[in-house]
């Protein structure tokens, strides 16, 4: 089992170790690609973002847990940690927007208080 035990353990390992250790064994990514039927660069893909088929694949040929290459990414059962995306986050120009806006509303407001007042 290549690096299995890695001095720490929240780390994830980074594609170099990854094709160091797959190197070792005699494997390449095209190789395993071509053994389980995925797609060119499928296997690429996991060094920069969460492909949980592509992730599956690489940890049963390195014999290591999906949890000790991504400690971020899966949880020690190996089930898929996720994460809540906030959608539609105001931007700085929006808020903006939305703070003239509020302005805006405001002195309407005050234009009628002191229209009726008048």
């Amino acid at each position: 089992m290549p690096r299995a035990a890695k001095a720490d353990k929240n780390r994830q390992w980074d594609k170099h170790e990854i094709k160091a250790a797959l190197g070792r064994m005699g494997k390449t990514l095209a190789s395993i690609e071509r053994e389980n039927n995925l797609n060119k660069n499928d296997l690429s893909v996991s060094f920069n973002r969460p492909f949980e088929k592509a992730d599956r694949v690489l940890s049963k040929a390195l014999g290591v847990p999906l949890y000790e290459i991504w400690p971020d990414r899966y949880d020690a059962d190996g089930n898929r940690i996720r994460y809540i995306q906030r959608r539609n986050r105001p931007t700085a120009s929006s808020a903006r927007r939305m703070e003239r806006a509020a302005k805006a509303l405001e002195r309407a407001q005050m234009e009628v208080v002191q229209g009726g007042l008048a």
